[in-house]
């Protein structure tokens, strides 16, 4: 049994109310890329590590609507998303095939540094901006890579 949830539009809306957060695989299945990530996520769904997140699919060939709602240009397209209540926020998106290797540290990274933004604002009156700084990841992500990778070189 799969834990990677299938989702249509109608189901979408209903979590609305949820408070939670959910990754969104939005594929298709004629999609090579899209199938060489489709176990990776489901590792991923199926993993204790990722307890706090709920992993879901959306067939782009099945629902349109919802593609176009989410802007899908292209294949795979994979957002975090945060429901809030009264509807939902992106707090992350990717798109094309991603590195099996570093694909859930990021969706963790993300997913905490949301989280953490929203304690800090709960804590404080003064209302925080929840946007998670994406190239601010990316950029720490390449450089401990860099640092790894030099760390590890040698001449020949």
């Amino acid at each position: 049994m799969s834990n990677l949830l299938s989702l249509n539009y109608s189901q979408f809306q209903d979590l609305y109310n949820s408070n939670e957060i959910y990754f969104l695989d939005f594929y298709a299945d004629w999609c090579g890329p899209c199938r060489m990530m489709s176990p990776v996520l489901e590792s991923f769904a199926g993993s204790s590590e990722f307890s706090n997140i709920k992993f879901a699919k959306v067939d782009v060939d099945s629902e349109p609507e919802f593609a176009k709602e989410f802007e899908v240009r292209s294949i795979p397209a994979f957002f975090l998303v945060k429901f809030t209540g009264n509807g939902f926020e992106k707090i992350g998106n990717w798109v094309g095939g991603q590195d099996s290797l570093t694909f859930g540290d990021k969706i963790l990274k993300i997913a905490k540094e949301y989280q953490t933004n929203q304690t800090n604002s709960d804590d404080n009156s003064e209302p925080k901006n929840n946007i998670v700084d994406f190239d601010k990841i990316e950029k720490e992500d390449k450089e401990e890579n860099t640092a790894t990778l030099g760390s590890n070189s040698r001449e020949i």
